[in-house]
């Protein structure tokens, strides 16, 4: 009995059934309806494996790119991805007959200790010896091919963690090239509010030491240059933070890779109110096309 129980394997394995929910709610909010019935481009089905290119920016596409050949996590999950693939092709070969060939080759040579006293001396020879053992498990009880499907359960998990580590890789370096976008886009409309504070400033000075305005300008001019100095340090920082992420997740130093200079445009949308004269719709802060909503420098 023992020796039985030791060769036994256990049940076919079989999948559970996928959820059949269509969505993972019973209702979508009102604010979601409204969203989706107002958002100008709602992909039909499913997204396209390379959905970036949709924003037809050519620096975005070689981001990505770069980040899917040289990540080091995407790197890991392909070793890791052959090496289950190895370790599937070893067990596979466990069905298959095993042959172990073995040989020798010697010199030799006869003398006095082997014919005694008369010292019989035979000239040096060569010897061969040749062996070959053939094996083969007709695997009865199934144990081996249990084994191969365990092999390629973890194999087919090995695909599917690299494919996830691909899809956070190519979500996060889109978001981070929006990052950087926009901070750059707003570094460089503050750096603007500042000058227009310092000429501001500038104006009010020449008024207050002509005569003409109090010093509570000067003092509330001070103040407002002093507030929008102040937003500046923030968006630096982060923009910095976000290009060096972008070099992290393309596979490179920060201190010896340059991201490239990527800027959003707005994109001007417009409605018609009821006594049909044009207004700016809900919807404006969203692009008429994919190809405005990000350029290049």
């Amino acid at each position: 009995m023992p020796g039985l129980a030791g060769c036994t394997v256990g049940p076919t394995y079989k999948a559970p059934q996928s959820p059949k929910a269509a969505t993972f709610g019973e209702t979508r909010s009102e604010t979601a309806n409204f969203a989706l019935a107002n958002f100008p481009y709602q992909a039909a089905g499913k997204p396209a494996s390379d959905w970036w290119h949709l924003f037809r920016s050519p620096r975005l596409d070689a981001l990505v790119t770069e980040a899917l050949r040289s990540n080091w996590s995407i790197q890991a999950a392909q070793a890791n991805l052959r090496k289950a693939a190895e370790g599937l092709h070893a067990a596979q070969g466990s069905l298959m007959p095993q042959i172990d060939a073995t040989g020798t080759e010697g010199r030799q040579e006869y003398g006095a200790a082997l014919f005694g006293p008369w010292a019989w001396t035979f000239p040096a020879f060569s010897a061969y010896s040749a062996g070959l053992d053939v094996s083969y498990d007709p695997d009865i009880f199934g144990g081996n091919h249990r084994l191969i499907q365990m092999v390629g359960a973890q194999k087919d998990a090995e695909r599917e963690r690299r494919d996830v580590t691909m899809l956070l890789v190519i979500g996060d370096t889109v978001l981070t090239a929006f990052e950087a976008a926009s901070t750059a886009d707003q570094i460089t409309v503050i750096r603007g509010v500042i000058d227009t504070d310092r000429e501001t400033l500038r104006l009010a000075t020449l008024a207050w030491q002509a005569g003409r305005r109090p010093r509570l300008d000067v003092v509330i001019a001070e103040a407002q240059l002093a507030h929008d100095q102040s937003l500046l340090p923030p968006l630096v920082n982060a923009h910095e933070a976000a290009r060096t992420t972008l070099a992290v997740l393309t596979g490179h130093s920060p201190a010896n890779w340059t991201a490239p200079t990527l800027i959003l445009l707005r994109a001007s949308g417009q409605g018609q109110n009821k006594q049909g004269k044009k207004t700016k719709s809900a919807t404006d802060h969203w692009p008429s096309s994919f190809d405005q909503l990000m350029a290049e420098t």
